[in-house]
C-alpha cells in the first residue's frame, strides 16, 4: 500500500537547478531530489532548453549589434568622427627598437564616449556560483600577500557551506578578474559580471552595515584603486574610513558581524584580531590613494591611535628567548604600516607645498618639517630588521609571496624618498630656487638618483620575476621614479644614457603590470606622451601634459584626469571676473592661492592627452580576465 508521501521521479527530464550548479549527481525525484531535501533547501526543476542559441549568445549578438548601431550614430553626429577610416598621422618621433613599443599614434577627440554612457549600455549579470568560487581563490594567491588581512581559514571554510555567495566572494570575483584565464571571461562577459558586483555591493552594504560591510568595501576599493585614482574610489573609501572607526570596542560595544542570524554571539580572540587587521587595511589603503591625491585623509589620527596600542600584537607577536621571527607576508605588512605612518606625514608635506608662501617665515618652518621627515625616513630603514635589509634577502629562496611583499615595501619606501626629496629638487616656488638653498637642492637631487638606482636593481633583479604578484602601490612606485626622471630631463635638457635607461625599464614593468592593474596602464600612457612632447618639441600656445607632469603641485589624480574624455575638473569660464563664495578678503586671499597653475584655465590644455589610441576611453572600462590579455596578446 503506498503511503501519501510517496516520491515521484520525474522521468524525461534534466537535473534539479541545484544539483547542476554544484555539478552532482541527481536523482530527479519529486517533490524534491534527495540532496535538496537533506539540505533543507528549495528543489526546482526547469524545462529542458530548446534547440536554438546556445546560453548567452543570443544576448551577447543584441550587444555587437547595439554596440555597432552607438558608433555609427555618433560617426554621423559628429563630423570629426567620419576621419577615422583617413590614414593616421605619424604623431611620434622615430624611437629605437626597445623604445617603439611604447609609442602610440594620435586618434581624433570625437571617437571618445564618457564614462556613464559605457557603463549605461552593459546589461549586468550575475556570474555563475562556480567561477565566483574559483577566482576567489586566485585573490588569495596575488592579492593577499601585499595585503593579508582576511582570515584565510573562514573564508575557505564558507566556500563549502553556501547555496549563494556572499558579498565578499563578489568582491573576492571582481578584484580577481585580471588573474583568471577562463575561457567564459571574454569582454562582454566579465564587463557583465563585474557590473553586476560592483552594484550589488554597493547597494546591500550601505542598506545594512556590519562588520563585513567595511570588509567587503575593503576588498572592492583594492578593486577600484588598481583602475582609478579619481572620485570613482574616494567614494568607497570614505565609506570604508567611517565604517573602520566602528570597530573598536566602545564602552562594551562592538560592531554586529554581520546582518544575518548569528551577529550577535560573542567574539573570540581571533575575531578582535582580525577586527584590528581590517581597520589597518583599510588605514594602508587610505594612505595609498590620499598620496595620489591633493586631498587631507579624511581618516583622523584620534582614530588611528585608538588602534595604535595593538598594532604590534595584531600583526606580529614579540618571539620568544633565541627564536628568530619567520619571514612571512604579515610580518613584511606590519613593518609596511610603519612606513605608511611616514607616507602620511610626507602627503601632507605635500598639500602644504602646493599653498606653501614665498615669504621667508612660511618656507623655513616648511623646510624645517622637510628635513625632519626625511630624517624619519632614514631612520627607517636603518632600524629594519636583518631579515627585511635587501642585501640579506635577495640570496635567500624566498618563497613568491614573501618576495612580494618584500619588494613592495622596498619600493614604497624608495618612492617615498623620491617624492619627498623632488619637492625640493625640481622646486616650483621661487624661493627655493635661490641661492641660499641650493645645497638643499643638490643634496635633495642626490637623494632622489640614489633611490632611483636602487629602485631600478629592485626591478632588475626580482620585480619582473613577480610582477603578477606585485599590487598597484608598486606600480605607483615605479612612475613616481620615472616621473622624476622626466622633470629631470625637462629641467636639464639632457637625457643621459643612464636616465634613459632607467626611464624605458620603469616603462618596461609598467606596462607589462598594465595587463593586470588598468591604473599602471595610465602611468604608462601619460609617460609615453610626456617623453614623445620632449623628443619633438611643443608647438608654440599648445599646452601638453609635459607642462603639468613636471609641476609637482599637481597630484597623480589630476594627471590621470587630464586624460579623460569628460574631465571632473575644468578651467573656469571667465577669468577676467573671478567670483567667490566668501565675503572676507581674508577668506578670498586663501581660495586664491590654491590657484597655482594655468594649465586648467582652456580645455584646448586637454586635447593632446586624450587623443592617444592606448587612451583610456580605448582601454576596456572594468578589469581584463587573463583570458582577454591571453588572446590580445597573440598567445594563441
Amino acid at each position: 500500500m503506498l503511503t501519501s508521501n510517496r516520491r515521484i521521479t520525474k522521468r524525461g527530464t534534466v537535473s534539479c537547478e541545484r544539483c547542476k550548479l554544484r555539478k552532482t549527481k541527481c536523482d530527479r525525484q519529486l517533490p524534491a531530489c534527495q540532496r535538496c531535501e537533506q539540505a533543507q533547501v528549495g528543489c526546482e526543476y526547469t524545462s529542458r532548453r530548446k534547440p536554438g542559441f546556445p546560453a548567452g549568445q543570443r544576448q551577447l549578438l543584441e550587444e555587437k549589434i547595439e554596440q555597432l548601431e552607438a558608433e555609427l550614430q555618433a560617426a554621423h553626429a559628429d563630423p570629426v568622427g567620419s576621419t577615422l577610416a583617413e590614414p593616421v598621422t605619424e604623431a611620434v618621433p622615430q624611437l629605437s627598437e626597445s623604445e617603439s613599443l611604447f609609442a602610440a599614434p594620435l586618434l581624433p577627440q570625437g571617437a571618445a564616449l564618457t564614462t556613464f554612457e559605457r557603463t549605461r549600455k552593459i546589461r549586468e549579470r550575475p556570474p555563475p556560483i562556480d567561477l565566483v568560487l574559483s577566482l576567489s581563490s586566485l585573490y588569495f594567491r596575488h592579492i593577499h600577500p601585499w595585503i593579508p588581512f582576511l582570515d584565510v581559514q573562514r573564508v575557505y571554510s564558507d566556500m563549502g557551506s553556501m547555496d549563494e555567495p556572499s558579498l565578499l566572494y563578489y568582491a573576492l570575483f571582481g578584484a580577481s578578474l585580471p588573474f583568471s584565464f577562463d575561457s567564459r571571461l571574454d569582454q562582454a562577459s566579465s564587463d557583465a559580471f563585474w557590473k553586476y558586483s560592483k552594484r550589488k555591493i554597493f547597494v546591500d552594504v550601505l542598506e545594512e552595515p556590519s562588520y563585513k560591510s567595511p570588509e567587503v568595501l575593503t576588498v572592492l576599493i583594492l578593486d577600484l584603486s588598481g583602475m582609478t585614482h579619481g572620485p570613482q574610489v574616494w567614494s568607497p573609501l570614505a565609506v570604508a574610513t567611517k565604517l573602520a572607526i566602528q570597530l573598536r570596542d566602545t564602552n562594551g560595544l562592538v560592531f554586529r558581524t554581520s546582518a544575518g542570524p548569528g551577529a550577535s554571539l560573542p567574539l573570540s580572540k581571533a575575531d578582535r584580531i582580525f577586527r584590528q587587521r581590517l581597520f589597518w587595511a583599510i588605514y594602508s589603503l587610505d594612505c595609498y590613494i590620499s598620496i595620489t591625491t591633493n586631498h587631507i585623509s579624511s581618516m583622523s589620527d584620534a582614530h588611528i591611535h585608538h588602534f595604535m596600542p595593538c598594532r604590534q600584537q595584531t600583526w606580529r607577536e614579540d618571539p620568544s628567548q633565541g627564536v628568530e621571527i619567520a619571514l612571512t607576508p604579515i610580518f613584511v605588512f606590519s613593518h609596511k604600516l610603519e612606513l605608511l605612518d611616514l607616507s602620511r606625514k610626507v602627503h601632507m608635506l605635500g598639500v602644504d607645498y602646493m599653498t606653501l608662501q614665498d615669504d621667508q617665515e612660511s618656507l623655513n618652518s616648511w623646510l624645517d618639517q622637510f628635513k625632519r621627515i626625511s630624517t624619519e625616513l632614514s631612520a627607517w630603514m636603518h632600524c629594519l630588521p636583518s631579515s627585511l635589509l635587501w642585501q640579506d634577502t635577495i640570496q635567500k629562496d624566498l618563497s613568491n609571496s614573501v618576495q612580494s611583499a618584500f619588494i613592495m615595501l622596498h619600493g614604497y619606501y624608495h618612492a617615498l624618498v623620491i617624492y619627498l626629496n623632488c619637492l625640493v629638487a625640481a622646486p616650483a616656488h621661487g624661493a627655493l630656487q635661490s641661492e641660499a638653498h641650493s645645497q638643499t637642492v643638490r643634496q635633495s637631487q642626490d637623494n632622489c638618483l640614489r633611490s632611483i638606482e636602487s629602485l631600478a636593481q629592485l626591478v632588475t633583479k626580482a620585480a619582473a620575476q613577480v610582477s603578477d604578484k606585485l599590487g598597484w602601490p608598486f606600480a605607483w612606485s615605479v612612475w613616481v621614479a620615472a616621473r622624476y626622471v622626466t622633470i629631470h630631463r625637462y629641467t636639464t635638457g639632457k637625457f643621459e644614457p643612464q636616465m634613459r635607461t632607467w626611464f624605458f625599464l620603469f616603462l618596461n614593468l609598467l606596462d607589462k603590470m598594465g595587463a593586470i592593474w588598468q591604473i599602471s596602464r595610465k602611468y604608462t600612457r601619460l609617460l609615453n606622451q610626456a617623453i614623445s612632447e620632449l623628443d619633438k618639441g611643443i608647438p608654440t600656445g599648445q599646452c601638453g601634459i609635459i607642462q603639468p607632469m613636471t609641476d609637482l603641485r599637481f597630484s597623480t589624480s589630476q594627471l590621470e584626469d587630464l586624460s579623460r574624455p569628460d574631465p571632473m575638473l575644468h578651467g573656469m569660464a571667465n577669468q577676467q571676473e573671478p567670483t567667490s563664495i566668501y565675503e572676507s578678503e581674508d577668506s578670498m586671499v586663501l581660495e586664491r592661492s590654491d590657484d597655482f597653475s594655468g594649465a586648467f584655465l582652456n580645455d584646448l590644455c586637454f586635447d593632446l592627452p586624450r587623443q592617444t589610441s592606448e587612451n583610456w576611453f580605448h582601454m576596456p572600462l572594468f578589469p581584463s580576465s587573463g583570458y582577454q590579455q591571453y588572446h590580445l596578446s597573440g598567445a594563441d
